[in-house]
């Protein structure tokens, strides 16, 4: 929809025109006050929907009125207020964007501009020094000519009518002005029209523009929200993690601190491997057992300070358990509680060091198989 407005007011502060002489360029332009003492001419900066910002502009978002715009404040310039026609206006800016453009302005003047570092690299962009050069520069240079002066109007340097038939020369002066306010016609006729088709044409590309701003500003939205979305999901399993660990946590230490007596232990000797006994018997583990005791007894007595346990798989050579620090519990034997978890099914060989000084010497090695009860 264009946001051309039939308004007959006179120019004000935010408001927006098309003039007709930058017609042929895709920029309007944006009033931001009236001179002090003289009304009669604004201060006006170009406005377009380029969204390349640099750190002289002024950015006018979508949800701002007249949005989205850019204001190039470093091609403002004082224009006679005669030359915003009001069939031109296209839109008005909110006071605050007004305000913005105008501590930009002082700050161009000043020297001291405040913009983000993304704008200042900005300044340096192709593409963006493309639109100054072909668009804005250009579109300065026309406004800042001055407007032509009417030719002054000349007598006659001689009586007409001293010379000839007076009613000939009467019609011949008629014909002549008839045929200048003809031709007169016919060129302000095509300038009005070459005016209305440069105004349609620049309005279309505007809308045009406009809208695909608006497009990307909306799929841009649509993917941040899709982000946020996704990391919300991915938040909240965390969560329901952490809330699943938290609750085993307390769970097993709810569970450590009652203790219970075991009853009917099943428990095991195991002597060292004697390659002729042949395979050993399997220890039957009831299903209810949640420990199964093993005794091993030791042949070797020389004396350690403490024997270290190796429990591997037979058939595959996986070590299954390891622990250190064990001691005798009687004269020749050493023991150990193992969690049934621990013993699935199947043949198991066990190792047995003694470690002394910090050097382990084996002293016997045991089998045992577990058998499903």
């Amino acid at each position: 929809m264009s946001r051309h407005l039939q308004d007959a007011r006179p120019p004000e502060p935010g408001d927006l025109f098309v003039l007709a002489e930058t017609a042929g360029f895709p920029v309007e332009w944006a009033v931001l006050e009236s001179r002090p003492g003289d009304p009669g001419r604004l201060l006006a900066v170009p406005a377009d929907t380029n969204p390349l910002a640099g750190s002289a502009d002024v950015e006018i978002p979508a949800d701002e009125p007249a949005g989205p715009l850019t204001l190039r404040c470093r091609f403002g310039l004082w224009i006679e207020a005669a030359r915003f026609d009001p069939t031109r206006r296209t839109g008005v800016l909110a006071p605050a964007a007004v305000a913005r453009a105008v501590a930009r302005r002082g700050e161009l003047e000043t020297g001291d501009l405040t913009s983000s570092p993304l704008a200042f690299e900005a300044d340096a962009d192709p593409e963006y020094e493309d639109w100054v050069r072909e668009i804005l520069a250009p579109a300065h240079a026309v406004l800042a000519k001055p407007a032509a002066a009417p030719l002054p109007l000349r007598g006659p340097s001689r009586r007409w009518t001293s010379l000839g038939n007076p009613y000939a020369l009467a019609a011949s002066i008629l014909l002549l002005v008839t045929l200048g306010l003809a031709g007169g016609f016919v060129r302000q006729t095509r300038t009005i029209a070459d005016l209305t088709t440069g105004r349609q044409r620049t309005e279309q590309e505007l809308q045009k523009e406009r809208e695909r701003r608006t497009g990307d500003l909306r799929q841009a939205e649509e993917a941040h929200r899709k982000e946020l979305a996704e990391r919300d999901r991915e938040a909240e399993q965390k969560r329901a993690e952490d809330r699943r660990r938290i609750a085993d946590l307390e769970s097993r230490l709810d569970a450590s601190g009652r203790v219970r007596p075991l009853v009917n232990a099943p428990f095991v000797y195991l002597a060292p491997r004697d390659p002729v006994r042949g395979e050993p018997d399997a220890v039957p583990l009831p299903p209810e057992a949640s420990y199964l005791f093993v005794i091993l007894t030791i042949k070797d007595l020389r004396s350690f300070s403490e024997y270290r346990l190796e429990i591997l798989s037979k058939d595959e050579g996986k070590t299954v358990w390891t622990t250190a620090g064990l001691h005798k519990t009687g004269v020749t034997e050493v023991s150990v509680a193992l969690p049934r978890s621990l013993l699935p099914p199947d043949d198991y060989r066990l190792r047995l060091d003694g470690v002394k000084d910090g050097k382990a010497e084996r002293v016997g090695e045991y089998e045992m198989r577990i058998g499903a009860k």
